[in-house]
């Protein structure tokens, strides 16, 4: 029942974000949330999504990067479990955004997926849609379903590229 109704809460969660203004209030929240961020640091931040939130943080940098957008010194971005590929799908068919590559400027792209993770599709992100990806190699938790989703936080690989985004200079 447990795995049940987190997976509902995980599908609950996308049309109460696609919708406006929901999906403003909550971009709202973590452009606040990087400013903060920025005071702290006085540098360029490494951005990390999972699932969900890799939408949310997607949407936020390319509203940074939009000619009237307010610029975010991201240095690096991570994304984790994303359904990124087919949110943008959904998208594209409901017009919202056009028909070709995805482009998020100079900003290191990394994305890890679990090839059992069922809400990345078990799959990276296609870099034909999303040129600025680099997909890392598929993690194999050995878990299954949802739990597959969850495990990203406890992965050698992503820290290890946390690690290095934060306190090595990006490439």
């Amino acid at each position: 029942i447990q795995r049940t109704t987190r997976a509902l809460e995980l599908v609950l969660d996308l049309p109460m974000y696609l919708g406006n203004p929901k999906g403003e209030k909550i971009r709202a929240k973590v452009k606040d949330s990087i400013r903060k961020a920025m005071e702290i640091t006085g540098e360029g931040i490494v951005l990390i999504g999972h699932s969900l939130g890799s939408v949310i943080a997607y949407d936020v940098i390319r509203e940074s990067l939009a000619e009237k957008g307010e610029h975010f010194p991201i240095k690096a971005f991570i994304t984790m479990g994303s359904p990124l590929a087919w949110v943008t799908d959904l998208r594209v068919a409901d017009k919202e955004v056009p028909d070709q590559p995805f482009r998020i400027g100079d900003i290191a792209w990394y994305n890890f997926y679990d090839e059992e993770d069922p809400v990345s599709l078990k799959n990276n992100l296609p870099e034909s849609r999303f040129p600025d990806v680099k997909n890392e190699p598929a993690i194999c938790s050995g878990e299954k379903y949802i739990n597959a989703h969850t495990v990203y936080w406890q992965r050698e690989e992503v820290a290890k590229k946390v690690y290095e985004l934060i306190f090595e200079p990006v490439e």
